[in-house]
């Protein structure tokens, strides 16, 4: 319930800003300065956990010794 949908989210829009990025400045993307390559990841990391997150702690409570 958590890594397939996180999964798309991180990697759909790590792909979509850095092609959006060159695009833009018309390069490659494998000219792209590593800083933003790593600002992409780091956006799509994020977007991976916002959403996913409450799946997260629920699992995380229900695997655990006490419920609360």
């Amino acid at each position: 319930m958590r890594n397939i949908p996180g999964g798309a989210l991180h990697l759909g829009t790590f792909e979509y800003l850095r092609n959006r990025y060159a695009k833009k400045h018309n390069i490659s993307v494998t000219q792209m300065p590593i800083t933003v390559t790593m600002l992409c990841g780091s956006i799509g990391g994020i977007l991976f956990w916002l959403p996913t997150f409450p799946f997260d702690v629920i699992k995380s409570t229900v695997q655990g010794d006490s419920p609360f």
